[in-house]
């Protein structure tokens, strides 16, 4: 978690907008504590490709597939009959964040 925020310091502010609610301290604590590339994706990711990009370690395709996902098949031939497809997003739906939402203002200032 130190070299993420290290790598990406609005992380820290990110942190402080964590709506300070039971079920946010929740959702970082159980059933184990996670770390802030739990809640904040894009930084984690991007953290790794830094250290992978032009290496031999640099993959060909990535797919980022959040926790609470749920699939019941053939995970090799989904993920087979997508990949030749020019999208960056595959979703089974998707739709304007609702200002309700508990994440719907947890972000830096600069991107709100």
């Amino acid at each position: 978690e130190a070299q993420l925020v290290e790598a990406f310091p609005v992380l820290e502010e990110m942190r402080a907008a964590l709506p300070d609610t039971q079920a946010v301290r929740d959702s970082f604590n159980l059933p184990c504590r996670k770390s802030l590339a739990w809640g904040f994706h894009v930084e984690a990711i991007l953290w790794w490709w830094r250290r992978v990009v032009g290496t031999h370690e640099e993959p060909a395709a990535v797919w980022v597939i959040e926790d609470d996902a749920g699939f019941s098949g053939d995970l090799v031939h989904f993920v087979r009959e997508y990949a030749d497809r020019p999208w960056d997003m595959v979703s089974h739906a998707y739709c304007p964040v609702e200002p309700e939402w508990v994440w719907s203002t947890t972000a830096s200032a600069a991107f709100l």
